[in-house]
């Protein structure tokens, strides 16, 4: 049985990802969304975060989250 990467885990890669893009260390990209640099360390481990934090490093990224209908 394999373990499938969750949704939080699979965020936190593409923000690392766009993070290494930029050259910018995790304690720049803290600095930039003003939090701390453990802050982005657990966003990009798939750990569970404040939204608000989310959402201020991913604008200090330059990106946007969708939300996306569940259909539900």
């Amino acid at each position: 049985m394999t373990n499938s990467p969750t949704r939080l885990e699979i965020l936190g890669k593409s923000i690392k990802r766009a993070r290494e893009d930029q050259d910018l260390t995790q304690s720049q990209l803290a600095k930039r969304a003003d939090t701390s640099r453990l802050s982005v360390l657990r966003i990009e481990q798939g750990s569970h975060v404040n939204t608000d934090t989310l959402v201020k490093v991913v604008g200090a990224l330059g990106l946007e989250i969708k939300l996306l209908e569940s259909g539900e």
